[in-house]
């Protein structure tokens, strides 16, 4: 993998004015490591909405450099969505210890953060090294990726409710509900250069919440939503207070109401389309297995599907170039009954 211009053009000049910006013109060619995808762009969007660093905040872009008039979107966001300062000074609220190291409340580590989903930056060893598995699996179905910015910490719920308690606004929940608009017919073609024939949700591992702020809001829903290792259900958490004290507390900074405002925002609480797919892995290493037991009744309740990969890992599609694959047809395609087995014990190839 490779250092990007592109990324390093957005963090240290920033490439958008902040009020309504177009489509940037800076753009870079988008080389996965797991394949070539062809002639395909990377490009940043500069959003309205400032990370807690004071840096404007950005969405990436990954798209045909000529898109075609078949082109739908997936908007993504994607993982590492939570963190805070346990002793924060309300004048430099950034400048004390933050639960993760390195800290994830800053606009260079959000954009590190999606390039490493898109394959264009390897990632610390504390989250899952993407390659660009999803974004190739998507791109292969005609679906371009925009990811959400996301340097609040907040798993992409909070709307700039909380700055007495952290010395910053929180707006996960607004940059979701910004990108989203960005799509839509009546501004795409200015802020993503094309008008989507489709439009698609996805959400990984802690970011549901930014998932939930669009499915909740009054706004035109998800034609399908691909959900990987979402952890929906907090209550094994909560309900676990002597073994999760510190990271309850950051769940505090999100929510201070407490465990039930938290449920109100899941993804199991929110109208989902029937087109719905979710994987995960009841082996999981990260995810308490109980946390995801609701969704998975309420997908089953809205007629979606999903698919336990029964894997010692924590996001499935992010480095599997065949579980990507494999959702993204179960996504668009409905179940295919002859290759079920086969992805439920990892026999399929990537090549398949």
């Amino acid at each position: 993998m490779r250092s990007s211009p592109l990324w390093l053009a957005a963090l240290f000049v920033g490439c958008l004015p902040e009020s309504g910006p177009p489509l940037a013109d800076l753009s870079e060619p988008w080389r996965p490591p797991l394949r070539d995808i062809g002639d395909w762009e990377l490009r940043t969007l500069e959003a309205p909405l400032a990370c807690p660093d004071g840096e404007p905040s950005h969405a990436v872009l990954v798209r045909p450099r000529e898109p075609g008039p078949d082109l739908g979107i997936a908007l993504v966001i994607a993982d590492g969505a939570f963190d805070y300062v346990p002793a924060p000074d309300l004048v430099a609220p950034l400048d004390r210890p933050h639960f993760h190291d390195p800290p994830r409340l800053r606009n260079n580590w959000a954009l590190r953060r999606a390039y490493a989903f898109l394959g264009e930056w390897p990632m610390s060893a504390s989250l899952p090294d993407h390659q660009g598995a999803l974004a190739i699996a998507l791109a292969e179905r005609d679906l371009a990726t925009l990811v959400v910015p996301a340097c609040w910490g907040d798993l992409g719920s909070n709307d700039g409710d909380n700055a007495p308690l952290d010395g910053f606004l929180r707006q996960g929940a607004a940059a979701a509900l910004w990108a989203w608009s960005t799509t839509e017919p009546e501004t795409a073609q200015r802020t993503i250069g094309f008008v989507p024939t489709a439009r698609i949700l996805v959400a990984l591992g802690d970011s549901g919440r930014g998932a939930s702020a669009i499915l909740q809001a009054q706004v035109e829903p998800p034609d399908a939503l691909l959900l990987d290792s979402v952890i929906d259900d907090l209550s094994p958490y909560y309900n676990d207070r002597g073994r999760h004290a510190e990271l309850i507390l950051g769940l505090d900074r999100i929510w201070p109401a407490g465990a039930g405002a938290a449920a109100a925002s899941a993804i199991a609480n929110s109208p989902l389309p029937e087109s719905t797919f979710f994987v995960y892995s009841s082996q999981d290493p990260v995810a308490p297995s109980t946390s995801f037991t609701r969704l998975s009744q309420a997908i089953d309740l809205a007629g979606g599907s999903r698919l336990d990969a029964g894997r010692t890992q924590h996001l499935q599609t992010s480095g599997d170039l065949y579980l990507a694959r494999t959702a993204v047809r179960r996504l668009l395609d409905g179940p295919d009954l002859q290759t079920e087995a086969d992805e439920a014990d990892g026999t399929g190839s990537a090549d398949d």
